[in-house]
């Protein structure tokens, strides 16, 4: 009994055997498309970003993409390749990320200057989700922060479907109007803006 249920077993190993390996090769292929993808997406971010100097004081502000894992070829992947991004710009080339999490936060060792109140310090950590008033947020920043912004990355699309429930369109009119967009990404989501007063 034993040995016929071993023979059994013996001949189901090789069908087994294919199914597992075409089953782990197809996985493979589209994990390679998924790497692809979020590389490209941080690639052009990261190109966009690169007009900002070194010492540059920068914030981020975090629309919504929700075609970008579309266009990419990375949708269906719970990584978001964008969201920590803007502190990797800021460490490439020793730029300043005004609005990364955590020295906005007093819990971690690397913080904001005393200088920064609470507030303030809540108001950056929010540009990570700035609707519905990112361009009030951001107003308000501008005047009252003890440092300047010198530069603004904004991310998002310009689409119904992206900006309902934001106030995305009329922010890129008022950054338009007060601020020199100075970079854009290949597929626009990202665009960089200088303070005028920082002319080069």
């Amino acid at each position: 009994m034993v040995l016929c249920s071993v023979r059994r077993m013996r001949r189901c190993q090789m069908p087994i055997g294919v199914f597992i390996a075409a089953a782990m090769a197809a996985n493979l292929i589209a994990t390679r498309q998924t790497a692809e993808g979020m590389s490209k997406v941080a690639e052009d971010y990261l190109a966009a970003a690169s007009v900002i100097p070194p010492h540059a004081r920068f914030v981020r502000l975090r629309y919504h993409t929700p075609s970008i894992p579309w266009r990419y070829g990375f949708s269906g992947n719970w990584s978001d390749p964008l969201l920590h991004l803007d502190a990797y710009v800021g460490a490439e080339r020793q730029r300043i990320d005004l609005a990364d999490w955590q020295p906005a936060n007093p819990v971690f060792s690397v913080s904001l200057r005393p200088a920064f109140t609470s507030a303030q310090r809540k108001a950056l950590w929010s540009l990570e989700a700035p609707f519905p008033d990112g361009a009030g947020t951001l107003r308000q920043l501008r005047q009252t922060l003890p440092v300047t912004i010198d530069y603004v990355i904004v991310v998002g699309e310009d689409t119904p479907e992206a900006a309902r429930g934001t106030d995305y369109a009329e922010f890129l009119a008022e950054l338009n109007a007060t601020m020199n967009l100075v970079s854009t990404s290949r597929n626009r989501f990202v665009r960089v803006y200088r303070t005028k007063s920082r002319l080069q």
